[in-house]
């Protein structure tokens, strides 16, 4: 996912004459921060950020040096700034919804440990559909990850949903849902006859499922482009007051490539 936004974004950078620099923090705050002070050293003319969880003190010195940011895929709930985001509270419910649609009532998720604010807006998401369906919520039903989980967590994972009886699972990510899939397919489960998947973002490994999966992609290339823009009217002293929650494309299993 984020290899496909930094093509989008050197591409589009490149287009506007602009050269892009790109640092990863592996969900690191500290590295965050010691990158983020790292650009500041190489006078950098603009930032497009996807914020660490805890990064605010290192955003304010951005702020304090009058350079223009603008967030991206996830945004600083305590931050009063520009960001450009998927609508992913919408997203999540529209695939709970089609996974209650298809008769599924007991319904887990399997999401990351991260306090970052698209995985919180699915996690919402994900409950206001129960709400709309009168179904209860129980957090036993909700299953963190860290960044770097293992094969053997995800077995360990899928063996407690069967236990509870679970007859849908909401991933709120395609690393976790591929994960997991394996899992059950190694299980002889069938999808969706025994429990129905539904994933945030697509991934081609879903195809092999023989469209049993519903899942959601991101508009990419308008989150980027629109980040760009944003971004270059800031350096030039445009002013700029943007909060913009992208839709995204719900793809349902009938609509999946062929294998």
């Amino acid at each position: 996912f984020y290899g496909r936004m930094a093509r989008y974004l050197e591409e589009l950078a490149y287009g506007q004459g602009y050269q892009l620099l790109i640092g990863s923090f592996d969900e690191e705050y500290q590295k965050f921060d010691q990158l983020i002070d790292r650009f500041i050293g190489m006078n950098m003319e603009g930032f497009i950020i996807v914020p660490a969880y805890n990064s605010t003190k290192i955003i304010k010195q951005i702020e304090k040096l009058r350079i223009p940011y603008i967030f991206i895929d996830r945004y600083l709930r305590e931050k009063d700034a520009n960001f450009i985001v998927s609508d992913n509270k919408a997203a999540a419910m529209s695939l709970v919804q089609a996974l209650i649609t298809q008769g599924a009532g007991r319904i887990a998720v399997i999401t990351y440990s991260s306090d970052s604010t698209a995985h919180a807006d699915r996690i919402n998401g994900f409950q206001q559909a129960l709400k709309q369906n009168g179904l209860p919520f129980k957090e036993e039903y909700i299953y963190r990850f860290n960044e770097d989980f293992g094969q053997e967590s995800m077995l360990k994972t899928i063996k407690q949903i069967h236990k509870q009886k679970v007859d849908g699972i909401f991933f709120t990510n395609n690393s976790l849902g591929v994960a997991g899939l394996k899992v059950l397919s190694r299980q002889d489960c069938k999808i969706p006859e025994a429990i129905k998947v539904a994933c945030f973002d697509y991934s081609d490994a879903f195809q092999l499922f023989h469209g049993g999966i519903w899942c959601a992609e991101q508009d990419l290339s308008s989150i980027c482009s629109a980040s760009i823009t944003s971004l270059i009217k800031m350096i030039n002293d445009e002013q700029v007051n943007i909060k913009q929650y992208v839709p995204v494309r719900l793809i349902s299993p009938k609509s999946l490539p062929a294998e």
